[in-house]
Parts: C-alpha cells; structure tokens; sequence
C-alpha cells in the first residue's frame, strides 16, 4: 500500500500501530500546518491593511483545504481499520447523527433566545452520545486486533496479496496438481538416465573356432582329365 493510499484511500486493511501512526502523523502534521498559517495571517510591522485584509481570503481558503484533507485522511483511516476488524465502513460516520442534532439544538435555542442552562441540557444528550461513539471507536479501532487471516475486505495487513492477485483455490488447485505431476515426471527421468548412464555396456568376446569345422569345398581340379568333347 502505498502513501496516498494509505492516507487518503478507503480500501484494504491497516493494522492498530498503522492506525495509531497515520492518526498522530495526521494529527501533528496538520497541527504545525495550521499554526503556520495561523502565524502567517498575524499582521506583520510594516504591512499595511490593505494587504493584510487582500491575503485573509487566501490564508482562509488554505485552511479549508487543509481541513478537508484532514478530515478525509482521518475517515481513510477509520474506513480501513473497520476493514480490518470485518466490520463495514460507514460506521466512520455514526458521529455525524449527535454532530447534527447538536447543531440543529443549538441553532434553534439561539433563535428561540433560551437561557444557558437550558440550551445546554437540551444539547447534553447528544454529547452524551458522541463521547459513547468516541469510546466505542478508541476500543473496536484503537485496542482491539484485527481479524485473523483474509477477509471479505482483503488479505491481512503487511501480506503483500491483495484479492485480484491471490488467485481462488478452484484455480489454483489445478495449477498446483500440474506442476506436481511435472515435477515427478521429470524426477523419473532423471533417475532412469542417470541409471543407464552408471550401467556397465555389455563385452563383446570372440567366439572360439571348433575344431574339424567343414570349410568352404574347393573348386575342382582339371589336372589329368581330358576336355569334354564338343
């Protein structure tokens, strides 16, 4: 898994030190990010206000974005840690329901112009119920192990596999029979020429004469008789 993915992707698994590494790196690295441009934006001596008012919507949409790719790194990482634990990843958004009950209760009390004490107890119930998500995720994301071996959303982290790569056991059973079957086939014959390499080659001997052998008869002789008459 690459960088990018890592951070701002949402499929695959991470471990808990995974999780705990990219949420902190997030965490600090937007921190002095944005205390940069909190530290850029200060008037400096010798700008006028001009200047300094032309350079706000700037540094505001800096900030935006940043926020944004924060926000979008730290739900990557969420998303694959569920992934991780075999749970779905729209969990990462239970915080959205008290979030927005929040705002709605508030919004309204402050247009029905309610006291303090009474916009808060209207408002307590939701924040009750973010800190109980924000336990539950400390817990189920940050403590607990993930699931053993592959699952529905891929392989283990630090596998290297990935589910397109790892092919299924109905095709790979018939790739491992093949090459089993080749490998004994060849075993066998290397074992049979290596044999008839080390087998001595048969001697040739010389068959012994017998004696009194009838040799070839010899022409006849025509010494002491008379030609035939013609």
């Amino acid at each position: 898994m690459g960088f990018l993915s890592f951070l701002f992707g949402f499929s695959g698994r991470i471990n808990r030190l995974q999780y705990w590494g990219g949420s902190l790196g997030v965490g600090f690295g937007a921190g002095f990010i944005f205390f940069f441009i909190g530290f850029m934006a200060l008037p400096q001596p010798g700008t006028s206000k001009d200047a300094a008012l032309m350079a706000a919507p700037l540094l505001l949409l800096l900030m935006g974005v940043l926020g944004i790719a924060v926000g979008w790194a730290g739900l990557a990482l969420q998303v694959k840690r569920f992934h991780d634990r075999n749970q779905p990843g729209w969990l990462c958004l239970l915080p959205v329901l008290p979030m927005m009950g929040l705002m709605s209760t508030g919004i309204t009390g402050v247009l029905q112009g309610q006291a303090l004490g009474e916009l808060a107890g209207s408002m307590q119930p939701f924040v009750l119920a973010l800190w109980a998500i924000n336990l539950f995720f400390f817990i189920n994301l940050g403590c607990l192990a993930g699931t053993d071996g592959p699952n529905k959303y891929g392989p283990p982290p630090g596998s290297g596999a990935s589910p397109q790569s790892d092919p299924s056991p109905r095709t790979r059973a018939p790739a491992e029979a093949s090459f089993s079957l080749g490998g004994v086939e060849a075993a066998m014959e290397r074992a049979i020429a290596e044999k008839a390499r080390q087998a001595p080659a048969p001697v040739k001997t010389a068959r012994p004469a017998t004696a009194g052998a009838a040799s070839a008869p010899a022409a006849p002789s025509s010494f002491g008789r008379r030609p035939a008459a013609r």
